[in-house]
């Protein structure tokens, strides 16, 4: 089974179109998405629908879970805040329905996937910041777990001490080991590189590719700017901050 996984879309519509588009040359089993889909950018209802249409498996983020009112933003950065709050005035009662019925956790192909951290998904807890990653690992039983919330990709397993980067081409992970595997942003990344991020994995060869793809920043930076939405959030686009 082929699986596409992408989180942190950001109501990013330009990057989202792109991705799926890249999407037909690996011709995935499945698409999954670990949340985020509404939040910063400027066209979550775009976004949402089109979610609805491709994805197999949607769980939420703090973000879609924030527009509705079912987590506290009151420690949203006062930009990530001004741009929930806007989402939240977007959004008709079906978005909002559809927002609500999404799973902070779930699993099929014997992968586990989340939006922050499988040890206290309804705290949106960054792995970076855990006091231990092996704590991060007894929180779940299946071999490979998929995170985003960070927008950065990269890997830690249960061979290694510390945090993987990517790397090019496909990676080869291995049946004795475990894994959590963040898949970066599709919206907003931020590791420095503003193309947008996904991974492509199969779960019978457990091979892994993070992929990248560009997409018409401009197009989504004026939209951000158009909506009256705060200017740093078009800016950071450029800069894959």
């Amino acid at each position: 089974m082929r699986l596409a996984v992408l989180s942190d879309i950001h109501s990013n519509i330009e990057a989202l179109e792109a991705v799926l588009g890249e999407l037909r040359r690996f011709s995935p089993d499945r698409i999954i998405c670990c949340g985020d889909v509404v939040g910063y950018g400027a066209s979550p209802s775009e976004c949402i629908a089109l979610v609805r249409e491709a994805a197999d498996l949607v769980v939420a983020g703090n973000h879609d879970y924030g527009a509705i009112g079912m987590t506290d933003t009151s420690r949203f950065n006062p930009t990530a805040r001004a741009a929930i709050e806007w989402t939240a005035q977007q959004l008709d009662f079906a978005e909002k329905k559809w927002l609500s019925s999404l799973p902070i956790e779930s699993s099929i192909e014997n992968c586990k996937f989340v939006h922050g951290s499988p040890l206290s998904p309804e705290s949106w807890h960054y792995i970076r910041k855990s006091i231990s990653i092996n704590a991060q690992f007894d929180s779940f039983n299946e071999p490979v777990c998929f995170v985003g919330h960070s927008h950065i990709p990269g890997l830690w397993g249960t061979e290694l001490n510390e945090y993987c980067p990517p790397r090019e081409g496909l990676m080869q992970l291995y049946r004795e080991y475990r894994y959590i595997i963040d898949v970066g942003s599709v919206g907003r990344p931020r590791d420095g590189e503003p193309k947008a991020a996904f991974v492509i994995f199969d779960t019978d060869d457990l091979q892994l590719e993070f992929v990248r793809v560009g997409y018409n920043i401009d197009s989504a930076a004026r939209r951000i700017i158009d909506a009256g939405l705060p200017q740093k959030l078009a800016e950071r686009l450029h800069e894959g901050k």
